[in-house]
Parts: C-alpha cells; structure tokens; sequence
C-alpha cells in the first residue's frame, strides 16, 4: 500500500540546549551530533575561522580537538567513534572514567574518512571520499569492527558505482544502509545491494542532503541544508513530508532518540533544538 503523503508537518519545540562557550572556539557552527542514550548527546562544531573542533558531550566534557570537521558516533557500548574530515583514517576510542583509551585506526590508501555510524550488530559504517572532482570524485561505505578491522566494503553494483562523494551514513531500523551523497541519497541493504536513491521530492537540482538518521518507523529523516527543509521518506524511497519548526535556518545535522524526539544542529546557531511530532 502506498504511504499517504502529507506536504508539510509543524513541529512542536521539545527544548534547546545551549552551547557552552570554551577557549577553543567561540563563534562555533555545528557538524554532527549522536545521541548517547539516558537524553544525552554528543554535539562536535567547527568555528569557520581555522577550523577549530570543539567536541563535547551534553554533561559531560570529551577533551578532544581537531584543526578539520569532524564526524561522531556512539556504539551500544558507548565507545566513542570519531572520522575526520580531511584525513586519511577513523579513530574509534573507547571511553573509560572521562579518559580516552588507546585509539584503533582505520584507513584505506588513496581516501579520506567522512561520515560514521554505529550498526545494531556492534559494526561501525565510515564513508570514505577518494579527493576527488568531477567525473572522477567517487566514495565509498566500509563496514569494519569497533576494533577496527576491516569487514566489507559498499562501493558499486553491477559496475555501477553507487557513491560520488558520501557525507553522513545511518544504519536504518530495517539494516538498510542510508546515505547522504551529491545531490541524492543513497539506500543499500545490510549487505550492500542497492535499493534506491532518493533526489527530493520535486526533483530539486539543489537538493544538497547532510545529516541523516531514521525512526522508529523506519522512515528516512534528512537535513537538507541550503534549502532550509527537512525531508522525510519511508523506507522504500517515497516521500512522506516536509517537518516545519519555528525558526528553522540551514539545519545540518540530525539525531533521535528513543522517544523519537528529532535533534537539529543548525549550521550558524548557538542551540541544539529538540522537536517532536506529537
């Protein structure tokens, strides 16, 4: 049965978090976020001068700083799982007593690490980037171990290569892998079989996808960021609605909870806001 579609959804502010100033970087625009569980939530900025990572936790200070963006994840365990921007490997740490143990690397030569994410079954997802232009810019997603071994790689299907530049993955409730790429989304299974690839509802030429996460329905939640919108798919590729707040201004990063309420990070703000449909 089709899913009856429905233009736009308002919803309601939950709360906002406040941002807390440090040394390191003062005029901070966020870059990713992950939910930890127990409402608390990892949020890393960037400040647009010198790209300063200021990486901290709601509650809880994670003392850890980076000259580029940086992308973070949480496995069940709550090790913490950070990619680079820029570089050429994922750190994946575990957190013990507020004090980071020794780093596990992962790297591949020739890419950069982008976007991470945390699987159900303990897997860790990181996009991967060749550096890249044109015709020639082409990624890819790895599956690997929180101890950083290598398990398989998302690339193409049939000769056809699936990434041109990944950017956030999320593992949906169904084990589909969830993408954001140039201009589209991508949607393989667990194992890497393509299933769609989502372009926006009106086939916006400037449909520009950031930060992705998914519900308890399983349905597809994605910032799309120059354009001011949100956009909610099912997990079959058709789209469902737009979610409107008050004030929403190029939100780019997304998380949820377990009562689904939606976590944005917009770019140039000084406060998580946290919504909720009902």
């Amino acid at each position: 049965m089709q899913a009856q579609v429905l233009f736009e959804v308002v919803y309601r502010e939950v709360k906002r978090i406040k941002k807390k100033p440090t040394r390191y970087c003062e005029n901070r625009y966020t870059f990713d976020l992950a939910y930890t569980g127990n409402g608390i939530v990892a949020v890393f900025v960037v400040q647009r001068e010198g790209l300063t990572v200021d990486p901290w936790v709601i509650g809880k200070d994670i003392s850890w700083f980076s000259t580029r963006g940086s992308y973070v994840s949480f496995a069940k365990n709550k090790n913490l799982v950070i990619s680079h921007e820029g570089n050429r490997f994922c750190y994946l740490y575990a957190e013990k007593d507020n004090r980071k143990t020794q780093p596990n690397y992962y790297r591949k030569e020739g890419y950069t690490s982008t976007g991470t994410a945390t699987c159900k079954s303990g897997a860790i997802l990181v996009c991967l980037w060749n550096d890249a232009m044109g015709d020639s810019s082409h990624g890819l997603v790895v599956h690997m171990t929180l101890k950083g071994d290598y398990v398989f790689e998302i690339e193409s299907e049939k000769n056809r290569r699936l990434f041109t530049c990944p950017i956030y993955v999320t593992e949906n409730g169904n084990e589909d892998v969830c993408v954001s790429d140039v201009d589209a989304v991508v949607v393989t299974d667990r194992i890497g079989m393509f299933r769609f690839r989502f372009t926006s509802h009106l086939g916006d030429p400037q449909f520009d996808p950031y930060g992705i996460c998914c519900d308890f329905r399983c349905n597809i939640i994605i910032a799309d960021m120059k354009n001011d919108k949100i956009h909610v798919i099912d997990e079959d590729g058709a789209f469902l609605y737009y979610i409107q707040y008050e004030g929403m201004k190029m939100p780019r990063a997304l998380c949820i909870d377990e009562n689904d309420h939606l976590y944005v990070g917009e770019w140039n703000c000084d406060v998580i806001k946290v919504i909720s449909r009902d």
